[in-house]
């Protein structure tokens, strides 16, 4: 299928001729504390908002599509469908203070962070940041959940990037990943010019914006387009997988009675391929303001919960007075590599923790290039130990180059091989304050793919 293609194909996963792509929550999370349920057709917020489908879910909460049955005109358009976030009863309520603070300030100040001037590329920097329409608290069975109300938005780019079958590409084409990888910096840029760290930066947290309008839809017509929603009985979901209840146990009130599939990313993402991809930046559960010290003691805190592949050494570590907003710098050095070469700078996937980083300290020189403040913290993971066995893989980088220029669906442009060159040696430095600034990493890309920039302000 082409790329301007944007119908289903045959590959879709299907369950009993239903197409589906994720599986469904854990259904263990409704519990006290956990989430809240929520069925099709329920009204939320005093009625306002109408559950049609589900979206997705994470460890923070479930996000559902919902029709606003009073819907609200926002700078002359008429946004009926939205997506709905229902945090667990324990969900940081920081997130929209966040997300409005980025909008709210002075756009002014915005460009010149960002070093742009011309109108079109304002207009995009706008856009970086998922929008908050609406917040209010739900009391239910589980506790009180507070509730997001945000534009509705498309799949992930981990989750078009996974099933890239569906445009007939293999890999994402470069038409796709240089415009992502350049939108996810300007927002990095953003975020640190007004002192927030975002802490989850990963291609999960990044979603397609809509290129189709439907919100004059009836819910039949986008049923029409994404598909009726698929249950799955309470009883079955714990049994396949989740064994902890008998088969004739009734369902708690803490529970649904069902858990419903999402959409098919192939249906999501016909709504997103009509035109060149922008994207949304989410998900500002983990996010904080600079100095960490200072949010850490202010809300009690923890570490941030970054997934290990694109979590910086001194988070892997545990060297909290070493977390900065450095962190974000070496998750966005790591989602340009996996965009533009379609692999992971480092060792991937499940295993000793101490594994990984052998891999990071084996990727960055060997033990003698580990920073004097970190070899001790190295030395205590057991990733000394772990980079001496002998099956692991030590490839240096002009050897893993070499395998990405041979990939057949999309092999390594010298140009971006050349650019994945200057990443490494500045976002991927164990020390945080010698890190480049993420303004820095822009001015790489800028200088990488000129004719992306130039079109923009053309």
């Amino acid at each position: 299928m082409s790329e301007s293609d944007c119908s289903d194909t045959a590959s879709d996963n299907r369950v009993d001729g239903f197409e589906c792509d994720w599986v469904v929550e854990n259904p263990t999370m409704y519990r006290p504390g956990g989430f809240h349920p929520v069925a099709i057709g329920d009204e939320l917020h005093d009625g306002r908002y109408r559950v049609i489908h589900r979206l997705s879910h994470g460890a923070y909460g479930t996000v559902w599509m919902a029709l606003d049955q009073r819907p609200v005109s926002t700078a002359g358009t008429r946004i009926r469908y939205v997506a709905v976030k229902i945090g667990t009863a324990s969900y940081n309520t920081t997130e929209a203070t966040i997300i409005r603070q980025l909008h709210n300030r002075p756009m002014s100040e915005l460009f010149c962070s960002l070093n742009l001037a011309d109108r079109e590329t304002q207009q995009d920097v706008r856009g970086l940041i998922i929008t908050v329409l609406d917040e209010f608290d739900i009391h239910g069975p589980n506790g009180t959940h507070h509730c997001l109300v945000t534009e509705l938005l498309g799949p992930s780019v981990s989750a078009v990037r996974d099933r890239t079958d569906i445009g007939g590409w293999g890999v994402l084409p470069p038409s796709i990943a240089r415009p992502v990888a350049v939108q996810c910096a300007e927002a990095v840029v953003l975020l640190h010019s007004q002192g927030i760290v975002h802490a989850d930066l990963h291609t999960g947290n990044m979603l397609f914006a809509l290129t189709v309008d439907i919100h004059e839809w009836s819910v039949e017509e986008v049923y029409a387009a994404l598909g009726h929603p698929r249950e799955i009985p309470m009883h079955e979901a714990l049994q396949n997988g989740w064994d902890i209840m008998a088969p004739h146990d009734p369902v708690s009130a803490h529970q649904p009675q069902c858990l419903v599939y999402p959409p098919a990313v192939s249906r999501l993402w016909a709504l997103c391929c009509s035109s060149p991809p922008t994207i949304r930046i989410i998900d500002f559960t983990e996010s904080f303001p600079e100095p960490w010290a200072a949010a850490a003691a202010a809300e009690n805190r923890h570490l941030p919960g970054t997934p290990r592949s694109v979590a910086a050494p001194e988070l892997l570590l545990n060297l909290s007075t070493k977390v900065t907003k450095a962190i974000d710098v070496w998750a966005l050095g790591c989602v340009i590599f996996e965009l533009v070469s379609q692999g992971h700078p480092f060792r991937r996937g499940p295993g000793p923790l101490a594994d990984y980083l052998a891999s990071i300290m084996l990727g960055l020189g060997g033990e003698n290039n580990v920073p004097e403040a970190f070899r001790e913290a190295f030395r205590a993971s057991g990733a000394m130990r772990a980079a001496k066995n002998p099956w692991r893989d030590d490839r240096d980088w002009n050897e893993k180059f070499a395998e990405l220029r041979e990939i057949t669906e999309n092999p390594l442009s010298k140009e971006d091989e050349q650019l994945l060159c200057k990443v490494i040696a500045s976002a991927f430095v164990i020390e945080p304050g010698d890190r480049a600034s993420a303004a820095e990493i822009l001015a790489l890309l800028r200088q990488a793919w000129p004719e992306m920039f130039n079109r923009r302000t053309a």
